[in-house]
C-alpha cells in the first residue's frame, strides 16, 4: 500500500491535434497504396520529376526577366499569377471525386468540427506536392524584382498569401463540385466535355495562338483589370512597390487579404451544407412520367422492342453518347484540315461523309455494350435478324436527321448547295452499308469495352489491338461499298454535271439499301448460330 502511494500519478498525455491527425491520415493512406501499387508509384515519381522541371523552368524564367526587367515585368507576372490561381479553380471540375480521403461526408458521424476539418484539409493541400511548387514559384518571383530589393522582399512576403488563395479557390470549387460529383451524370458530362477538348486541341492551340499574337497589346489592360481582382490582387502588390506606388501597394493587398477572407468564409457555408446534406436524402417530385418511353414510337414487335431499348441506351449511357459526339466535331475538323486546300465547296462536300466514316458502323460494338443484358435476347429466343434490325434503326432514327441537318447547314455555309442531292446520296447510303456492315461483323466480333461509369479514357486490357482491328477494318469495308457513289460524287463535283449529281442520290441509297438488306439478313444468319457463345464471352468480359 505504502509502494502504491508513493508511486508517482500518471502524467495526463495531450490528445494529438485533430489538424496533425486528419495530415497524418491523408498521406498514410497515400503512401499504402503506392506501397500496393508499382504502377502508381511510378506515376508519383514521375509527377515528383514533372513538378520539379516547372519549378525549373519558372526559375530561369524569373531570372530572365530580372535581368530584362522592364515596364512589361508586372503586367507579365500579374497574368500568369491570375492564369495560375484561376488553374487552381479549373482543375477540381475535371477531378471532382477522384480523392475522397478528406470528403466531408466522411466525417459527418465523428465528433470533429467543421473547422478541425477544413483546417487539416488546407493543411494537406499546402504540403502536397502542387502546393510546395506554388509556394516555391510565388517566393520565386522575387527573381524577376531583383532590382528593385522592396519589391523583390513584399514579393516573398507575399507568397503564403498567393498559396492560401490557390488553395482556398481549390476547394471551394472542389466543396461544390464533389456533390455534383456522385452523380453520374455529373461525371458523364465532364468526361464529354474533357473528350470534346481533346478531339478540338488542334483547332484551339492553333485559334488560341493566334488570339494570342493579335491581342498582345492588350495584355496591360487585362493585367490591369485582374490586378483587382482575387485572382491577380496579390501579385499586383510587388509590382506597385516596384512601380514608387505605396497606396496602390496598399489597396491591392488589402483587396487580396479581403479576397481571401470572403473565399475562405464561401467555402465555410459551402462545407457545412455538403456535411449537413450526406445525412439527407433527396425528396422525389413525385412526377408522373409515361413509362412506356421510346416504345411508343417503335412496332409491337421484337425488331421494334429492341429499337426501343437501344434508343434508351443511346441517350443513357455515355459509351454511346460519346459517338454522337463526333457527328458536329467533324466536319469543323475536316474544314480545319482542308482549309488551306484549293477547291472550296467541291473539298468542303466531303465533310459530311468523311464524318460517317467514322460513325456509320458505331454499332458494331452494341452487343458488347450490352454486356449480360443479351441473355435476355438468349433465353427469349429473338432471331438475329430481329435482333440486328433493332439496333439498327435505333440508330438510325438519331444519325439520319442529325446527317441531314449537318449536311444542309455544310453546303449553305460553303456555299456547294448544288452538290448536295450527291451529300445526300453517299452520306444516307454510307449510314445504310455501315449498318449492314456492323451486324454482320458484331455477329462475330466481340471487342472488350469499358464499363458505362468508366472514363471516357478506360479500356479494357487486351482491347487495343482489337479496337484498331475492329475499327478500321468496318471503315475499310464501308469505304469499298460506298465506293461507286464516292466516284459518281467526286467526278459530279469536278466536272460540274448535275446530271451526275443527281444520279448520285438514287445510287447511294440503292447501294446503301441493298448492303443493308444483305448485311442485316447474312448478320441474323451469323447471330442465330453464335448467340450462345456471345453470352458466354460477355459473361467472361462482364
Amino acid at each position: 500500500m505504502a509502494t502504491q502511494l508513493l508511486a508517482p500519478a500518471p502524467v495526463a498525455t495531450k490528445p494529438p491535434s485533430i489538424v496533425k491527425v486528419l495530415v497524418k491520415l491523408r498521406y498514410q493512406i497515400m503512401w499504402n497504396s503506392l506501397r500496393r501499387n508499382t504502377w502508381q508509384l511510378v506515376g508519383a515519381i514521375i509527377g515528383a520529376l514533372y513538378g520539379l522541371g516547372i519549378l525549373g523552368m519558372a526559375l530561369v524564367s524569373l531570372v530572365v526577366l530580372g535581368i530584362n526587367a522592364d515596364q512589361y515585368t508586372g503586367v507579365i507576372l500579374i497574368t500568369v499569377g491570375s492564369v495560375l490561381v484561376l488553374g487552381w479553380g479549373i482543375v477540381p471540375l475535371a477531378t471532382a471525386g477522384a480523392d475522397r480521403t478528406l470528403d466531408p461526408a466522411r466525417f459527418a458521424t465523428f465528433p470533429i468540427s467543421q473547422t478541425s476539418l477544413r483546417w487539416g484539409t488546407l493543411l494537406a493541400g499546402a504540403l502536397g506536392i502542387p502546393g510546395i511548387i506554388t509556394l516555391l514559384v510565388s517566393a520565386l518571383t522575387a527573381l524577376a524584382w531583383i532590382r528593385s530589393p522592396l519589391a523583390a522582399v513584399v514579393a516573398v512576403i507575399c507568397a503564403p498569401i498567393a498559396l492560401v488563395t490557390c488553395l482556398l479557390v481549390s476547394q471551394l470549387v472542389l466543396t461544390l463540385a464533389t456533390r455534383l460529383a456522385m452523380s453520374r451524370r455529373y461525371r458523364e458530362i465532364i468526361g464529354t466535355v474533357l473528350l470534346v477538348l481533346i478531339i478540338l486541341l488542334g483547332p484551339l492551340i492553333a485559334g488560341l495562338s493566334g488570339g494570342i499574337v493579335l491581342s498582345i497589346s492588350l495584355f496591360p489592360s487585362i493585367a490591369a483589370v485582374a490586378s483587382w481582382t482575387p485572382f491577380g490582387a496579390v501579385w499586383a502588390v510587388p509590382a506597385a512597390v516596384a512601380a514608387g506606388d505605396p497606396l496602390g501597394a496598399i489597396l491591392h493587398l488589402l483587396v487580396a487579404v479581403a479576397s481571401v477572407a470572403v473565399v475562405y468564409w464561401l467555402w465555410q457555408v459551402a462545407y457545412a451544407a455538403s456535411v449537413n446534406a450526406s445525412a439527407t436524402r433527396s425528396s422525389s417530385t413525385g412526377r408522373v412520367r409515361d413509362a412506356r418511353g421510346p416504345f411508343r414510337f417503335f412496332p409491337a414487335s421484337p425488331a421494334g422492342a429492341i429499337a426501343a431499348r437501344c434508343l434508351i441506351y443511346w441517350f443513357r449511357d455515355p459509351r454511346y453518347a460519346r459517338s454522337l459526339i463526333l457527328v458536329p466535331l467533324m466536319p469543323f475538323l475536316f474544314w480545319f484540315i482542308t482549309r488551306q486546300t484549293e477547291g472550296g465547296p467541291e473539298v468542303l462536300a466531303f465533310a459530311t461523309p468523311f464524318m460517317l466514316l467514322f460513325v456509320a458502323t458505331a454499332t458494331f460494338v452494341d452487343l458488347a455494350f450490352d454486356g449480360t443484358a443479351f441473355a435476355a435476347h438468349v433465353a427469349h429466343g429473338v432471331r438475329g435478324i430481329d435482333d440486328r434490325r433493332g439496333r439498327a434503326w435505333a440508330f438510325m432514327t438519331l444519325i439520319v436527321p442529325m446527317t441531314i441537318v449537318i449536311a444542309v447547314i455544310v453546303a449553305v455555309i460553303s456555299g456547294g448547295v448544288h452538290l448536295l442531292p450527291a451529300v445526300l446520296g453517299v452520306s444516307l447510303g454510307m449510314i445504310l452499308a455501315g449498318n449492314g456492315v456492323s451486324s454482320v461483323e458484331s455477329a462475330f466480333f466481340l471487342m472488350p469495352v469499358p464499363d458505362p461509369a468508366d472514363s471516357p479514357w478506360a479500356s479494357k486490357p487486351g482491347s487495343g489491338v482489337l479496337s484498331l482491328a475492329g475499327t478500321f477494318g468496318s471503315m475499310g469495308a464501308l469505304i469499298v461499298l460506298s465506293l461507286p457513289a464516292l466516284i459518281l460524287m467526286i467526278v459530279g463535283a469536278v466536272t460540274g454535271s448535275a446530271l451526275l449529281i443527281w444520279l448520285t442520290l438514287p445510287v447511294g441509297l440503292g447501294i446503301g439499301a441493298l448492303f443493308y438488306w444483305i448485311g442485316v439478313r447474312w448478320g441474323g444468319r451469323i447471330l442465330d448460330r453464335t448467340a450462345p457463345d456471345m453470352l458466354t464471352r460477355l459473361t467472361k468480359h462482364a
